[in-house]
């Protein structure tokens, strides 16, 4: 079991790997690491919409990269949901149209584990026309969370070769981890008065940056793409 992910449930953010696709499909998102709890089904719900003047078929294809043994998935979108054996299907949207992209988790009574989940959402016609959401099971998750009210704290460019620089950070940052997609901490990072973080001996990937004040509380996440 991953112990290195420590991120508050029921966040999530959202990566694009093309900017001219937030044009075309946009991903409206409420999860991206959902605390496994004792439940027979575990949700993580999110929504994508077809923004073009036309009506298009898209299609979606789940990608489980790692998962706890004994655990399935299952996604459920406008058409309804699907058993867990089904990867891939495509719903038909007009212009402007939503639809839910919900994943369920059924942990089948294992509580302790971790899940790592890549769902492609792309025009059916054209797959190069796509966009990638994340999801991230844990049972791990950090009891030592903080929320802070308005807190904001960008980092751009996203993607970047490594240099990243951070925009407004809020005086609370004192330090920045960062993890690998796995759960993995790869580095950690103090920001002290410095607003740019070096990334550049890392391999090219996604890494989550979780930001902690002096006392470890995690005040937010973001997900960065090294190229």
């Amino acid at each position: 079991m991953k112990k290195n992910l420590l991120i508050p449930g029921l966040l999530f953010f959202l990566l694009t790997l093309n900017n001219q696709l937030f044009a075309q499909i946009t991903l409206e998102a409420d999860t991206l690491v959902t605390e496994v709890i004792e439940s027979d089904d575990i949700v993580a719900h999110n929504t994508f919409t077809n923004v073009l003047p036309q009506q298009k078929t898209i299609k979606w294809t789940r990608n489980v990269i790692e998962m706890t043994d004994g655990w399935t998935t299952a996604i459920c979108d406008e058409n309804g949901c699907y058993i867990p054996t089904v990867d891939e299907a495509e719903i038909e949207l007009g212009p402007n149209v939503s639809s839910r992209l919900d994943v369920h988790l059924y942990p089948n009574g294992i509580y302790e584990g971790y899940a790592f989940l890549e769902v492609n959402v792309a025009h059916a016609n054209n797959p190069n026309n796509n966009i990638f959401a994340y999801f991230v099971y844990d049972s791990a998750l950090s009891t030592s969370t903080k929320n802070i009210p308005n807190f904001t704290f960008q980092v751009y460019p996203n993607p970047s070769t490594g240099l990243f620089n951070l925009e407004n950070p809020d005086a609370a940052v004192a330090s920045v981890k960062v993890n690998a997609m796995s759960g993995k901490e790869m580095l950690n990072l103090r920001i002290g008065e410095r607003q740019w973080m070096d990334l550049g001996k890392l391999p090219s990937g996604m890494y989550m940056l979780q930001l902690l004040d002096e006392k470890g509380f995690l005040l937010e996440t973001k997900l960065v793409n090294k190229i």
